[in-house]
């Protein structure tokens, strides 16, 4: 496995990117063996509009009494071999990028939520409940505690 990742801060806003490479050498299946290597990459920003700045390593401090709210987006891909796919060692795409949004309220440094709503597009259409599909929509729900 390999990867590397960039993070900027700029007071209310921050910015990051993250790649990774993993690989399965000699993945067999019956008498058959091929390299599987998955390729992915992001990049994704955040803005608080409540004046916050984002720390390194520390929980957000909340400059208001009801907290604070950041936006945040995020694109990113993901890619295999298609080798793997034409000879069976699975199915569905070899690609897929995605888009998302999202929104965060911390109501103070120990508790963080947030709702994020994810657009994946497929390479390929991916049969799912006998129906083709491009792409889907993800809506999560995500709640942080830290002490």
């Amino acid at each position: 496995r390999l990867g590397t990742d960039l993070e900027w801060r700029m007071g209310r806003a921050s910015v990051k990117g993250e790649w990774t490479r993993t690989a399965f050498r000699g993945v067999t299946k019956g008498v058959l063996r091929e390299d599987a290597i998955f390729d992915a990459w992001y990049i994704s920003a955040g803005f608080f509009l409540t004046g916050e700045k984002k720390p390194r390593g520390q929980a957000v401090k909340p400059r208001k009494r009801w907290g604070a709210l950041e936006v945040a987006l995020r694109y990113e891909e993901f890619w295999g071999r298609q080798a793997l796919l034409d000879k069976g060692f699975a199915t569905g795409t070899d690609r897929v990028r995605a888009i998302g949004s999202g929104l965060n309220w911390t109501p103070n440094k120990h508790i963080r939520l947030g709702l994020n709503h994810i657009h994946p597009f497929f390479g390929d259409p991916v049969s799912m409940g006998g129906k083709k599909l491009n792409g889907e929509d993800v809506f999560l729900f995500r709640t942080q505690f830290e002490f």
